[in-house]
């Protein structure tokens, strides 16, 4: 769905190295990996990040265990930025968004919950969350603020659970 989406809002615009934000096990990297390009997951999570290194050993995939937050990750080479449900786990998603604009030029596509009532995660300050979800609003504030513009958001996906459904979306900025 992402590399459709892009191919709609910049048709010129070609992915040379990726980072995905809270890899986790490589879910949506995965959508990825056989492209031969360079890819490099970086999550707080060793385990999760064992999986990744053993379901993809190519070496055009590499894996760092950092906290994008705390940590500089300007060294890294990256074009497009992907995440899928890490945002909601940052303390400030603002300045993790302006921290990897500084690589121009470059997209940035996420996946995450839109604005819930904090009834996804059953222990959500022991499971580290810190939104329930966005809203499309604030996904264009954060665009503003950060010199980016929202150039693409849809609900693309419900997830049903805990006897409600919960509305994920994919934002394109760039």
């Amino acid at each position: 769905m992402i590399k459709t989406v892009l191919q709609k809002t910049d048709p010129s615009y070609k992915i040379k190295s990726i980072l995905e934000v809270g890899c986790g096990t490589g879910i949506l990297g995965s959508n990825f990996m056989q492209e031969n390009i360079l890819y490099t997951g970086v999550d707080s999570s060793v385990e999760m990040l064992n999986v990744l290194r053993s379901k993809f050993p190519e070496q055009h995939v590499q894996t760092l265990n950092i906290d994008v937050e705390k940590e500089d990750v300007s060294s890294l080479e990256y074009n497009f930025v992907i995440s899928q449900m890490a945002f909601h786990h940052l303390q400030n998603p603002m300045a993790v968004l302006k921290k990897l604009k500084k690589k121009t030029p470059v997209k940035i596509a996420i996946i995450d919950l839109d604005k819930e009532d904090g009834s996804f995660h059953p222990d959500p300050q022991g499971m580290g969350v810190r939104h329930f979800g966005f809203s499309k609003s604030e996904i264009q504030k954060w665009a503003d603020e950060a010199g980016l513009t929202l150039q693409h958001y849809q609900i693309i996906n419900t997830i049903h659970k805990n006897d409600n459904k919960y509305p994920q979306f994919l934002a394109v900025l760039g």
